[in-house]
């Protein structure tokens, strides 16, 4: 018969986060106007493009009001756009996570400095996307300043069989034939 050698289980697959802070102690009830995210009576289009299981990303259009609490907000990212989300009032944090594993996409993202220059410009992977300024104003409202990667640090697995190195997202497994 064959042999099959697994030299290593180089990393896991995990999906990616994003934390976005406002000041500690703001209530979930506080609207989007109070936050200058939309103004009050407006309705902001906010485009995300999400990673999804077979590893493609899928665009979603939301759709926030002035009268939106950030409670209703983290109920759209995670009822709509499929994403784990989740508030801590005391802390003033907004935990954002993609619900498929992997690296996603890699994009282009600025980051103005301190001082309103233009600061630093890197090329991150990212398992959530902003598509357009209007959005990355948004999110920057609500304490996010990452530019378009709104959720990063996602990974692909990766092993090396009979010196291969192979790697998946954990959706996709891993199938050997031999």
């Amino acid at each position: 018969g064959q042999t099959l050698s697994i030299d290593s289980v180089n990393q896991l697959a995990k999906a990616g986060t994003g934390v976005g802070t406002i000041a500690g102690g703001t209530a979930k009830t506080t609207t989007m106007a109070d936050l200058g995210a939309v103004a009050a009576g407006a309705t902001k289009d906010v485009k995300l493009n999400v990673l999804q299981t077979d590893g493609t990303m899928k665009e979603v259009s939301l759709q926030f009001t002035g009268e939106d609490t950030i409670d209703s907000v983290i109920g759209k990212l995670k009822n709509e756009a499929g994403m784990n989300a989740f508030y801590d009032e005391k802390s003033g944090q907004i935990a954002l996570s993609s619900k498929a594993t992997g690296k996603g996409e890699s994009v282009t993202t600025q980051i103005p400095d301190e001082f309103g220059g233009p600061g630093r410009v890197s090329q991150v992977d990212a398992s959530v996307t902003l598509a357009d300024n209007a959005s990355e104003d948004f999110f920057s409202s609500l304490g996010f300043n990452n530019g378009k990667a709104l959720v990063t640090g996602g990974q692909n697995a990766s092993i090396t069989i009979n010196g291969a190195t192979i790697e998946r997202t954990a959706e996709d497994g891993f199938v050997v034939a031999i």
